[in-house]
């Protein structure tokens, strides 16, 4: 199977079966999903390590979080707020990197308040 660059659930669910097979040497899994991880999008990477499919250090862990919150848009905020409710509760998560993570979507939306709860007062 050429993976090519891993950005659809179409390139993704094959990688995901092929980590669960009992059938596959573990050393052989280990080295074809670190490639499959290196070739993966973004959003690729973060659903690979939410789902347990890839275990990642604090530091890629801390990566992969920040890489999010620059994509976290306050205004979508009803179909994230499940994503980072499921972050919040993760054991897959370092504490301090979950809480850093935490604190900075806290920021994100009380800044939003703030924007938002300012153009309602200039508009009355």
């Amino acid at each position: 199977m050429e993976l090519g660059t891993i950005s659809s659930y179409y390139k993704f669910y094959p990688i995901r079966d092929i980590v669960q097979s009992n059938n596959i040497d573990e050393t052989v899994k280990t080295a074809f999903l670190e490639s499959a991880y290196e070739k993966s999008s973004d959003e690729f990477k973060r659903i690979m390590f939410f789902e347990g499919i890839i275990k990642l250090s604090p530091e890629n862990q801390s990566e992969i979080l920040s890489c999010y919150l620059e994509e976290l848009n306050p205004k979508s905020s009803s179909s994230k707020y499940s994503q980072i409710k499921s972050i919040a509760k993760s054991d897959k998560i370092d504490d301090l990197i979950k809480l850093d993570f935490m604190r900075s979507v806290y920021k994100i939306a009380y800044a939003h308040l703030l924007q938002t709860a300012s153009l309602a007062i200039k508009t009355n």
